[in-house]
């Protein structure tokens, strides 16, 4: 297999997973539409909020771009809309007035809770689809390449 067709191979997974994960969200959300915690929220935004629900403590922006592999502004652009739906709060770091810290509010704990729970079946699928001899090393492989791609 040469790098092209490894790279096909990777963007054509990471593509079909992002499509199935967002339908199913799409699908949830349709659901519980009455449910005004979990309106409106997409997979990368349900991923940030889970990534801040995961951390013990507050997050700066940067910490959360590289914790999820995006770009800053993609996360503040996302962070500007959870903070408007009252998802997230964010303030100024008090030792360097030029980051923000990120935290999650009550209500983004509820969606994080209650979507996240619906969500367990698509990424039991993904597990289920790797023999589970081969998810350690498909990990760390995954793993080797962003860690090449964020020395660059």
């Amino acid at each position: 297999m040469d790098g092209q067709q490894l790279a096909m191979a990777l963007r054509g997974a990471y593509l079909l997973f992002h499509r199935a994960s967002q339908a199913q969200l799409v699908q949830i959300i349709e659901q519980t539409a009455a449910d005004p915690d979990t309106a409106d929220v997409t997979a990368d935004q349900l991923l940030l909020l889970s990534v801040l629900d995961s951390q013990p403590e507050e997050l700066t922006q940067r910490q959360l771009t590289d914790q999820t592999f995006s770009d800053a502004s993609t996360i503040r652009a996302m962070l500007v809309l959870l903070e408007q739906k009252g998802l997230v709060s964010r303030r100024a770091d008090q030792h360097d007035g030029r980051a923000r810290r990120v935290s999650l509010t009550a209500a983004g704990r509820r969606v994080v809770s209650r979507l996240s729970k619906q969500m367990t079946p698509v990424f039991n699928s993904l597990a289920e689809s790797i023999p589970a001899e081969h998810q350690a090393p498909l990990a760390a492989a995954l793993a080797a390449i962003a860690s090449n791609f964020d020395r660059k």
